[in-house]
């Protein structure tokens, strides 16, 4: 399947849903974060000074973040 096909699928996903994206992403850069935003009831949260893995280069501010949305 091609990616346009994924994100067509986005907008059925019915649960709360946290994206946590480092702005400095060399992976997958930051302008790939935007197209996630129509899954519904979700929150984009964009990490500055971080990459790829804002869980390793940032933790704490990673999950204090991911704590506040789960409550």
């Amino acid at each position: 399947r091609d990616s346009r096909d994924f994100l067509s699928r986005l907008s059925r996903i019915k649960s709360p849903t946290l994206i946590i994206w480092g702005l400095n992403d060399k992976m997958i850069p930051f302008n790939y974060a935007r197209e996630l935003e129509v899954i519904p009831n979700s929150k984009l949260v964009i990490m500055e000074r971080c990459g790829h893995t804002p869980y390793v280069e940032k933790p704490e501010e990673f999950n204090e973040i991911v704590l506040k949305f789960l409550s």
